[in-house]
């Protein structure tokens, strides 16, 4: 267990707020300070700076918020570990950028529990920067991303590949066209919301063209991927997807790629996990695809049950 004045040192460090604080641990302000003084003497070092009742981590503030926030993932694992080996049941918490979530894990899934069905899976789905802070917070195991991250918080296993195209709908003067980027600049974008990761790799491509995301004619954002399909299927805008998300829709031609001039972009997918955390046999065995015919089998089961 951490040491109480830890604890207060993350609620802190969660709120950015000592009344907050004090407020969710159920102490008074006055005691929040009081092990805040302590802790510093302890450090020998000041470890937020206070300026216009706002307060910041200084640079020894951040070292140890790291390092706790280490431990406190590293306690939270052994704890599962433990329930693990009381019940010999496995129970996984991952998360899953909207994309990946929603169209690539369902096969994966599937196979997972037909060779572990006393397993308990947890996934939420959301965007990169939010799985990331849940990693951080312990809230999950492992993420499955296709956005930014550190290198040095994170360890990582590669997913998939998949092309990064721009598609249009039947209505769209762009469907089946080659065009120039400025053509596709004049047509109302439809996108995900900041801090997603779809989003974050088109926003970096654009600037590397010396472009902006200002530049098209109207953006709408969504934060529902079958959403932004749905709005181009009906030609409100075009959109940058994934070839995995669209692939039936191409197939059937209600969508069409449109065929852009020097648009050639092909994004990796990983499963990411704080560096402290052994998770890598885990992440491998949970994405082993056995086949043995596992899958069918497990479809049988259910017709015959």
């Amino acid at each position: 267990m951490l040491d109480s004045k830890v604890e207060t040192f993350m609620t802190i460090c969660k709120y950015m707020n000592f009344t907050k604080a004090a407020d969710a641990l159920h102490i008074t302000q006055p005691a929040v300070s009081s092990q805040m003084k302590r802790l510093e003497e302890y450090y020998g070092n000041q470890l937020f700076h206070y300026e216009n009742k706002q307060i910041t981590l200084t640079p020894v503030g951040e070292a140890v918020y790291q390092e706790m926030l280490r431990m406190e993932n590293q306690e939270k694992n052994l704890k599962k570990q433990l329930v693990f080996m009381e019940t010999n049941r496995k129970k996984l918490f991952f998360g899953a950028t909207m994309t990946i979530g929603e169209f690539l894990l369902a096969d994966i899934i599937q196979s997972y529990i037909c060779q572990f069905p006393d397993s308990s899976l947890h996934m939420q789905v959301a965007n990169t920067k939010s799985l990331l802070q849940k990693l951080d917070e312990g809230e999950i195991d492992f993420a499955f991303i296709e956005g930014n991250y550190s290198k040095c918080v994170y360890k990582s296993y590669p997913f998939r590949k998949s092309r990064f195209i721009p598609v249009c709908g039947k209505e769209s003067p762009l469907f089946h066209k080659s065009v120039s980027l400025g053509d596709v600049l004049k047509e109302r974008l439809i996108i995900r919301e900041p801090g997603s990761g779809t989003r974050d790799i088109f926003e970096n491509i654009l600037k590397s063209k010396n472009h902006d995301i200002t530049e098209f004619s109207g953006i709408i954002e969504i934060g529902n991927m079958n959403a932004i399909k749905d709005l181009v299927l009906r030609s409100v805008g075009i959109s940058f997807l994934y070839e995995d998300v669209v692939k039936k829709e191409l197939e059937e031609q209600s969508l069409s790629e449109v065929k852009l001039s020097g648009w050639n972009v092909t994004h990796k997918m990983n499963v990411v996990w704080r560096a402290e955390n052994n998770y890598g046999s885990l992440v491998e065995e949970f994405l082993t695809m056995p086949d043995n015919g596992i899958i069918a089998c497990c479809a049988a089961g259910r017709l015959n049950s």
